[in-house]
This record gives structure tokens, sequence and C-alpha cells, in this order.
């Protein structure tokens, strides 16, 4: 075990070397590794890490990356930053509660395996490190159980065996719903922390309430003063009805006796793809510019929506926020470094992971019968692209 003394320079290059072929995010890489450092004590209490201008250097990112990994660490009191003092690792953390005993899996499916979008990848991540860090502080071990959703089928009808290792379980995303309901109806103990949209019958679950979370961001672009609001996603409106999303945006602007204008909505493709979604929202906005239909400030409906918006109304020589101001749903490391940087709501994935341990332990001791839904609110970020 080290001493409380500050890391030397190699051990830090050595121990927090972070991967660049890799669609994990640098700052989740660098997070994960201090982690597990703490927690097998290989970085003991009181142990001095290097300052976020020295760490950058010795690992060759951008200082803010390490500020973002700092503030993590130190929200789940893992570390203390002293101003003019230096960065610790504390040297007391939560007691734990007496459940040596209970070993839950967190279902997922691999990050590795993941293609199609970082931003699944992203949300995986932070969901895990919630569902850790409550683990951590209420001494239940943990494993991570690997089920590749496009296996749902066969394991309705084997998996329930190697589940049985465990007390319980977790599981990370809507698309493992039909085999929580199996196993919930089986009366094994199990939670959802939820990656989609509506509720989910018949299953305990965590999440955040969408329709409300996009009028909180709706009513914050009126405050300022726009009235002429757009909207940026999905161009999936199912019949009937639109998703939460949208709802809440159009909820605002009735609450509020504006308009909604379908001009100003700039519909996208479904797929995760921003070099796509960069044509289609710069093709909108030169149209707009062209036929004076540009809003005065738009909405954007999900994750990496908003760095592209930004850079597609800066290309069309569309100044924000003087002329149009934007707020988005993000919490990656592109909304957090852009210039102007983003106004953001902020989805609590790591603390819907918290919550859904918390509800897992008290389902084990039997508070529950019926199966139940807890959300967790969204917190907005104020940022430069919105006018004050």
């Amino acid at each position: 075990m080290k001493t409380a003394d500050t890391l030397r320079k190699d051990e830090i290059r050595t121990l927090l070397k972070v991967e660049r072929d890799t669609d994990i995010a640098l700052h989740q890489q660098i997070n994960s590794k201090i982690r597990k450092l703490i927690t097998s004590d290989k970085l003991p209490a009181g142990a001095r890490l290097p300052g976020h201008k020295e760490c950058a250097q010795l690992l060759n990112v951008n200082r803010l990356t390490i500020s973002k990994v700092y503030s993590d660490l130190e929200r789940d009191g893992l570390i203390t930053q002293k101003r003019g003092k230096g960065t610790y690792i504390n040297t007391e953390f939560p007691a734990p509660r007496q459940n040596s005993r209970l070993t839950i899996a967190i279902v997922r499916a691999e990050l590795a395996e993941i293609n199609t979008s970082p931003f699944t990848a992203y949300e995986i991540y932070e969901y895990s490190l919630g569902i850790e860090l409550f683990c951590r502080q209420n001494n239940i071990k943990l494993e991570y159980f690997t089920i590749p959703p496009y296996e749902l089928e066969r394991l309705l009808r084997e998996k329930k065996e190697q589940l049985d290792d465990y007390d319980a379980a977790i599981f990370i995303g809507n698309v493992y719903y039909p085999l929580v309901k199996y196993l919930h109806d089986s009366k094994f103990p199990t939670v959802i922390c939820q990656t989609g949209e509506g509720m989910l019958a018949g299953v305990n679950h965590v999440g955040y309430d969408r329709q409300a979370t996009f009028r909180m961001m709706t009513e914050h672009l009126i405050k300022t003063g726009k009235t002429c609001l757009g909207f940026i996603g999905s161009s999936r409106t199912p019949a009937g009805y639109f998703n939460l999303k949208f709802s809440g945006f159009l909820e605002a602007l009735e609450a509020n006796r504006l308009p909604y204008d379908p001009r100003y909505r700039i519909s996208l493709s479904d797929i995760h793809q921003p070099l796509l979604w960069y044509k289609e929202i710069a093709d909108s906005i030169q149209s707009a510019v062209r036929n004076k239909t540009l809003s005065d400030g738009y909405i954007c409906s999900s994750h990496g929506i908003g760095p592209v918006a930004l850079q597609a109304l800066n290309t069309a020589g569309v100044k924000v926020p003087e002329d149009v101001a934007l707020v988005t749903m993000d919490d990656l490391d592109a909304a957090d470094a852009t210039a102007p940087s983003l106004t953001m709501a902020i989805p609590p994935r790591r603390e819907i992971g918290k919550v859904a341990g918390e509800l897992l332990l008290e389902i084990i001791n039997g508070s529950f019968k019926e199966p139940v839904y807890r959300q967790v609110d969204a917190v907005m970020r104020v940022g430069e692209s919105v006018s004050r």
C-alpha cells in the first residue's frame, strides 16, 4: 500500500493511462480508474492527487476533462478539493450497512458491443457508476452480467437459472423489459434503470420525467424573452400522440399562451449519426435564413444534437445567443466544451443508478408488494447559449 504522499509522476502516467482507440470518453476512463484505485486501497485515505493542470499534462488531456473527473469524484464523496491546498482521497466514507451477504447482478449490454451510438455507451456507464457507489456504501457485492439484447428471446427460457446465483438484479435499459417482467412475476427482486419513454407496467423501475424536463427547458427559454420557439429532434410522431419530450415542449408553449408553428420544427433521422444530423440541421437552418422563418430559440431533444446545432448555426452566420438561443438535453464532453457553452438539462443517470440500488434493497427487505416507479429530477445547467 502506498503512503498518503503525493503520487509520483510516473505512477500517474501508468495508473491512469487512457486509451485513445475507444468510444469511451477520456473522463470516463480516468474516473473509473481512480475509483478502482480507491476501492482496492491502492490509493489510500489521505493520498494527494495532482492538481488539474498537472494531471492534464501528465495524461495529455484537456484540463476541463480532469476538472470534470474531480468534480464527479468529490460529488460522490470519494475526494475533497481544498482551494490552494490540493485534492485528497477522503479519510472517511459513509458507514456501510450490514449487507455483506447480498450479491446483486448489474445486467447490461457490453460497452464494447455498442457500436452504433457512443451516447448509449455513455448512458450505461453513468447508470453503472451510480449503482457501484450505492453498493460500495452499503457493503453489497455486485457483479456485472452481460446479456446482449439480441439474445433476449432465448434468455426468457434459459437465464433464470443463471441468475439464481444472485440475490437480485438491476437491469440497465428498457430493452430488457420482457425478461424483467418474467423475473418479477417469478418473485425474483429486480429493478430497471429506465432509458426510454413511458411507464413500464408491472415492474419496478427508476427514471426521470422527460415531459417535465422538456417543459422546464422550454420555460427557461421563455423566461429570457423568446417567443418564436423551435424544436430539433426525431421525425417520429406516432399516430394520435407526440412523444413525451415534444409534449413537454408544447405544454410550456400553451401554458404561456404562445403558438406552436411547425415551420420552426427541424426533424431529424432516428439514427444517432452526428454527421447526418449536421447535414439535416444545416440544410434546415439555411432554408430558414433564406425564407426568414428562423426561430429565436431552439430546444434540442437528444444527446449530441446541441453541439451539432451550434456548429450549423455558426456556419450559417447565425450568432448564438444574440440571434438564436439554444437549450439542449446533453451531458457529454462535447457539449461542455463548446463556445459558447451550452445551456443544458442534465439527465440524472448516476442518481438514477443510486436510487435503483436503494429501491432494490427495500424490495429485498420486503417493503413493497406492488411494482414501484420512482422518478429523479433532471438538473438545468445554465451556459452561454442563452442570453441572461
